[in-house]
């Protein structure tokens, strides 16, 4: 994709998914999609649809094909605290939450959030101090915005999805 198609691209994203008014530098985004993966993957198997989840968001984000290519191949076996270590962006008070909440989507990908990816995601939410409450509250947003998308998607398409 051209670098001026994956700019709007990602503009459009992060204005529509996080209301940002700029894109956020790409310096991090190694370490935080590796911690997303390594969070999938805590219950010992990184589903193809958890791997597709994290590859789909970073390419819509704007990352380059090399990157992408990247996380195809990443093993995710890396513990996610030693990973965030590397990044001191990915730790800030303002992308915490953040990555909670994409960790949950990422992990809930396959349609299961595992024990062992729950608790994965416990650990790195006590890490980054965020309160149990706080993680719950996230959870929970998750689970409401996939009930909106399903009732969305069958108000469009109440014979099914065409494609």
């Amino acid at each position: 994709m051209p670098e001026d198609i994956r700019v709007t691209a990602a503009k459009w994203l992060f204005r529509h998914d996080q209301h940002f008014e700029s894109i956020p530098p790409p310096s991090d985004f190694s370490v935080y999609a590796k911690a997303l993966l390594c969070c999938a993957n805590a219950d010992g198997n990184l589903a193809p649809a958890e791997r597709e989840w994290v590859v789909g968001y970073f390419a819509s984000l704007g990352a380059p094909a090399p990157f992408i290519d990247d996380l195809r191949q990443y093993p995710a076996n890396e513990d996610v605290l030693d990973l965030i270590s590397k990044s001191s962006v990915v730790a800030m008070q303002g992308s915490r939450r953040s990555l909670l909440f994409d960790a949950i989507r990422a992990s809930s990908a396959d349609k299961v959030l595992h024990e062992k990816e729950r608790a994965a995601i416990e650990r790195l939410a006590a890490k980054l101090g965020v309160s149990s409450d706080e993680l719950r509250a996230l959870e929970q947003a998750h689970q409401e915005e996939e009930r909106a998308t399903t009732a969305r998607v069958k108000l469009l398409f109440p014979d099914g999805v065409p494609f």
